[in-house]
């Protein structure tokens, strides 16, 4: 049982690609042991970058993957081949040493390899087997191949997002698969409070579609009550009876910051203090003095009037740093805030003070900063639990406990089982 772990006592065979490693990591996270299971020559993903590099050093390096080194950190590593008898009878075994199996296949392929869901129930009653797929298990669409790029055009996210003026875009970072390995584990947690329960086991059925679908909130909300499609706004907001519009984004001096120019009782406050700042500095002019804040409405105010406003704002912002920018927004009451960058975001005060980062162990590379987890719980500890694996790394630990013996993984890695 790992120290202060939530799930401590239980143990998670993860035989996930990149669709559901995230799943894994968060029930390491909470303390469960989560044994990644890979082909014998390593999983696909450690020769998925971005990559850590150096002068001298190759790459791919299955060493230097930070895509890797983020999904698995906190599990142990064991090789694992399915496509061969003697690989599936040392999955058979594993089976009844676990309380949860994670796995991403393609619908159908466990009943191939001979562990459809009647056959997992017959080995292991209790065990809670979550199945992470692009589509879901049925279907017309439940066999297809896709991309992460794929799934968000497929669960609306890319209409939403871009300029209206041009096509839909991706969110840069992949999202879809940390969605539905997030939404994986949250279907999995519930399968084991069932089990406490009643004592059975469950099938999680995850959608990586359905899962990115439920983060867009109320767009499809739109469609149903209004018939009329969310558009896409960018940088702007934009009213949806006129178009007019202003910048929800501005440019600053070293980056980009955001900021609203919504008047009366919600911004007159904010926009009041940010032209007084501007007089402070020489650059206010008639024009945002003979403002009434307070009467201000954007939603009846037309272009004509906004431009002259944003032309104003925008010389401003353009004269500062987001630090600047920020230091000034929170002594003078300003609902103004940066658009944080990487950099920006490893030394936020705020992360800091939360104990959010931890340093973890990179092999070969030595101790860098990671992301820790987005809660705190007043009783348990829930944190990264350590570096990510090299490949096979827990073979002897964890195969020892089938009775099996080094001669005894000699004569299966000769046979191509591990």
């Amino acid at each position: 049982m790992q120290e202060g772990g939530l799930l401590g006592a239980y143990r998670v065979l993860d035989l996930t690609d990149e669709k559901g490693m995230f799943c894994g990591r968060i029930l390491a996270d909470l303390g469960a042991d989560v044994v990644k299971v890979e082909p014998p020559e390593g999983d696909r993903a450690r020769r998925s970058g971005p990559f850590v590099t150096e002068p001298g050093v190759p790459i791919p390096d299955t060493e230097r993957s930070l895509l890797w080194a983020f999904l698995n950190a906190g599990k142990r590593s064991i090789t694992l081949n399915l496509d061969v008898p003697s690989g599936r009878a040392l999955f058979r075994d594993l089976l009844c040493q676990v309380d949860i199996l994670v796995e991403s296949f393609v619908p159908g392929r466990m009943a191939e390899l001979g562990f459809d869901d009647s056959v997992l129930r017959a080995i292991h009653p209790e065990l809670i087997h979550t199945a992470v797929t692009l589509f879901g298990q049925t279907g017309p669409y439940a066999k297809f191949k896709a991309t992460d790029l794929v799934i968000a055009a497929m669960a609306g996210q890319m209409n939403v997002l871009g300029d209206p003026d041009r096509a839909p875009v991706r969110i840069s970072f992949p999202q879809a698969y940390a969605i539905a390995g997030a939404w994986a584990a949250v279907g999995t947690l519930i399968a084991l409070h069932h089990r406490m329960q009643r004592g059975q086991g469950q099938f999680v059925d995850v959608s990586a579609q359905q899962a990115v679908l439920w983060v867009l909130q109320d767009v499809h909300l739109f469609w149903d009550l209004t018939g009329t499609n969310v558009r896409r706004s960018g940088p702007k907001r934009r009213r949806p009876d006129s178009g007019v519009s202003f910048p929800w984004v501005w440019r600053c001096r070293d980056g980009y910051l955001c900021f609203a120019i919504i008047g009366g009782s919600f911004g007159a406050k904010s926009l009041r203090a940010l032209v007084e700042w501007m007089e402070e500095t020489g650059v206010a002019d008639d024009c945002l003095r003979a403002i009434d804040w307070m009467a201000f409405d954007w939603r009846t105010v037309s272009q004509t009037e906004l431009d002259p406003i944003v032309e104003r704002f925008s010389r401003f912002f353009e004269m500062l740093t987001t630090r600047d920018l920020l230091e000034q927004a929170l002594r003078r009451r300003i609902m103004l805030y940066p658009v944080m960058t990487a950099e920006n975001i490893v030394e936020d005060p705020q992360l800091k003070a939360r104990g959010f980062w931890q340093q973890i162990e990179l092999p070969s590379v030595g101790h860098k900063r990671f992301p820790g987890t987005p809660f705190k719980l007043s009783d348990g500890v829930v944190r990264v639990r350590g570096r990510a694996p090299r490949v096979g790394e827990h073979n002897g630990v964890i195969y020892g406990g089938l009775g099996l013996k080094d001669s005894d993984l000699s004569v299966l890695r000769e046979c191509g089982a591990i």
